[in-house]
Order: structure tokens, then sequence, then C-alpha cells
């Protein structure tokens, strides 16, 4: 047997070799060393070990929000389940493919149930090993009814299909109408998480709600003053509720964590303000200038206003960075000539 297997184990270590290396090179994950492949190994082993003894880290929590299903919906869904689980396997054999599907099944969607605390396996298996599961649990039921009861099992079928069909149609249709209702409930859900504001807000940005994500937005700069998503969304909502001094600190700290949107809001405000800024920015306006020079050029084409740029470079006393945007000013009058 092993070595009827030694080819495509040599495939398949192979395809995985190269795979890491190619995803390594696009920097989809940080450069390993060889030799912290087995440490990797061994602690994934251990991580599962530890499970086994004391499974705390795979309890899930679950918190209730409005427009959950009824908690006699969710028992009901859960007995129905587990009646179909025992009916199969009361009416098939132990070695019935399908036990083997629905088992497949089961395994599969597991993770994203929320019995494990785990976000995803490594591929999307809850998805298709299901199906898979069903497909393989079925063909024995289609060759039982072969040929003198398929049509009443295909009726049957069919029935049940199109049935699932209505019900998963109803709820991503209720779940997907608005982008509010896609990101509905992750802030109750998840009230320590910045990510889960930062979608109600974008959510409800996107569905006209302005104002009521303007405040989601002056929350996340409260309570997560580091999270550098959104900045450039805070600058905005404080700006709306006519808080400039507030909107100028987060508009600050978006410029020192590079945030490519908030330098690009910071040199318009420079540019068209009616005097020049203060000494005491000149730290700021260096970081704005040395992070945001590329992107100034993709957005900005006119030689004066990068002959604007020099002057307000040269008034907080940055005349190196002066030059070198005057002199882009020149090259892009050369290019006009």
């Amino acid at each position: 047997m092993a070595l009827r297997m030694a080819p495509s184990f040599a495939v398949a270590v192979g395809i995985v070799a190269l795979g890491a290396r190619e995803i390594a090179e696009l920097g989809g994950v940080p450069v390993r060393r060889w030799m912290d492949v087995p440490l990797d190994i061994g602690g994934a082993w251990a991580l599962q070990l530890s499970h086994l003894v004391w499974p705390v880290d795979l309890l899930s929590y679950y918190i209730r929000v409005p427009g959950d299903p009824p908690v006699w919906g969710m028992v009901l869904a859960v007995a129905a389940a587990a009646a179909a689980l025992g009916f199969a396997a009361a009416r098939t054999s132990s070695d019935s493919p399908v036990r083997a599907g629905l088992g497949a099944a089961l395994i599969a969607y597991a993770p994203v149930s929320g019995v494990f605390r785990i976000v995803r396996w490594t591929a999307d298996s809850y998805m298709y090993v299901p199906l898979l599961g069903l497909s393989i649990a079925a063909a024995p039921l289609v060759a039982r009814a072969w040929p003198k009861n398929l049509s009443r099992f295909g009726v049957w079928a069919c029935a049940a299909l199109a049935a699932t069909l209505v019900l998963l149609s109803f709820n991503a249709s209720q779940r997907y109408r608005s982008s509010t209702s896609v990101w509905a409930g992750s802030i109750a859900r998840y009230p320590n998480e910045p990510l889960s504001f930062e979608h109600e807000a974008l959510g409800l940005r996107y569905d006209g709600h302005v104002d009521e994500a303007n405040v989601l937005f002056r929350e996340m700069a409260d309570r997560f003053p580091d999270w550098t998503d959104t900045f450039d969304d805070e600058v905005r909502a404080y700006l709306a509720a006519g808080d400039e001094g507030r909107a100028a600190q987060v508009l600050a700290r978006g410029v020192r964590a590079g945030s490519p949107a908030c330098i690009w809001t910071y040199w318009m405000r420079l540019l068209r303000a009616p005097s020049w800024p203060e000494t005491a920015d000149r730290e700021l306006v260096e970081i704005a200038f040395r992070d945001g020079f590329a992107l100034m050029k993709m957005g900005l084409h006119d030689p004066a206003q990068f002959r604007r740029v020099a002057a307000v470079l040269r008034s907080v006393g940055l005349e190196e960075d002066a030059v070198r945007a005057a002199a882009y000013a020149e090259e892009l009058d050369g290019r006009a000539r």
C-alpha cells in the first residue's frame, strides 16, 4: 500500500511546497524558515491535544439581538435535524454511504454553526463538503428506487429541493436587501470589536443614513482611537457635527498613521487655507509630504498647486522638501510645453 501511495504522496508534497513558495512571494504570509515548519506542526498538534483535555477554547457564545429567530424556532430546527439524523442512522447499516454522507455534511457545518470558536477553516469546506456528503447519501437512495419507484422518488426529491430553495431565498432576501441589514446586529454581538462598528457605520452610510453613520464614526474615534481603517470617516463625521478641533486631532492621528485618505485631506486643507500653517505643525507637514508625495503626484496635475505645496513647506522651514516640490512643478511645466 505504501508503494502504491508513494507517487501520490510525492505529488502532494510537491504541490504544497510550490504553493507555499508562491504564496510567500506574493506576500500572502510572512516569510518562514524551513526549520519553523516542524515547530508549527508540533504547535498545531499540541493545540488539538489540549482541546481534547481541556476544551474551554472550543466553547461557543451567542448574543441574541433583535431580528434573530425565536428560541422555539431554533429548538424546533435542532430537533428536526436530530430526528432526521436519527432516522437515517436507524434505517441504514454502519457501512452505508448514507451515514458517511450525512456525517461529512455534519462535520463540515460544525465550524460555521458556531459550535466551535473557529472563524473558518483553511477553505470554504462548509459550503462544498456538505453538498458532496448529501450527494454520497442520495446515491444509494436513487439506486434503491431504480427503476420502479424512480418517478415517485424524483417527485418527493424535487419537492424537498424546491421547499429548501424557497426557504433559503426568503432568508437571503431578508438579510441582503440592503447594506444596513447585512451588518445589523454586529455591534450588539461584538460590542468591543472596532470592525463591528465599522461595518454597521459603512452600511448605514452606503444606504444614505449619513447622520446615523456619523454618530457611530464619532463613537469609534472615542472608543478605538488606534483603529486606522476609519480615520478619514471620523474626520468627516466631526466636520459634519461642526467640531473642527476634534476633526483636526483625528486628522493628525491619521496622517501620522500613514492613512492615504487622511494625508490627501490634510494637504487639500493646507492648499485651500487662507494662511500658512504654524511652525508647531512642522513635523506633521513633513510626514504628510514625505508619505504623500507619490499620492499627490497622482492626484495633482497643475504646476501652480505644487508651487503652493513648495510655499507651504518653506513656511515651516522644510527647504529640502520644498525644492523637491518646486522641481516637480517645473517638470509639469515642461510636459505642458
